[in-house]
């Protein structure tokens, strides 16, 4: 995988740092030939067999066509929301809890169920687990 042309965010980026560190972690360096800001637009390399990437599970919910999309093991990312005491009641707060809740137990928004994903365990609720696309 060392040798295939990556796709990143710039630099400072968490999504870039964790794209590094589960590189390093799988024993090689990736070659970042492109940097996008757009992560979701950087899809579109991998769909174009001009990259490979791993994203956050909730930027991949519907690939373009060609991108086959893994989830890699391990925990994920903790989401946490902070609310000032006694304000999780009010109603837009609330709301917006619900659905960060709602979110992050269902994975991606519209993603389909994919047979790969069911062989692996999901990821506890309120994590999201990074995924790794390849295209053609």
């Amino acid at each position: 995988m060392g040798a295939c042309a990556w796709v990143a965010a710039p630099a400072p980026s968490s999504c870039r740092e964790m794209l590094l560190h589960a590189c390093r972690n799988a024993g090689f360096t990736p070659r970042i030939a492109h940097q996008c800001g757009d992560l979701r637009s950087g899809l579109w390399l991998v769909a174009t067999g001009q990259a490979v990437s791993i994203l956050p599970k909730l930027l991949c919910g519907a690939p373009p066509p060609g991108v086959a999309v893994r989830e890699l093991p391990g925990p994920g990312r903790t989401l946490d929301a902070l609310v000032r005491a006694g304000t999780e009641t009010q109603p837009a707060v609330a709301a917006t809890l619900a659905a960060l809740t709602a979110l992050t137990s269902a994975g991606a928004p519209g993603a389909p169920a994919r047979p790969d994903e069911a062989a692996t365990p999901a990821p506890p609720a309120g994590r999201d687990a990074p995924t790794a696309a390849s295209g053609r």
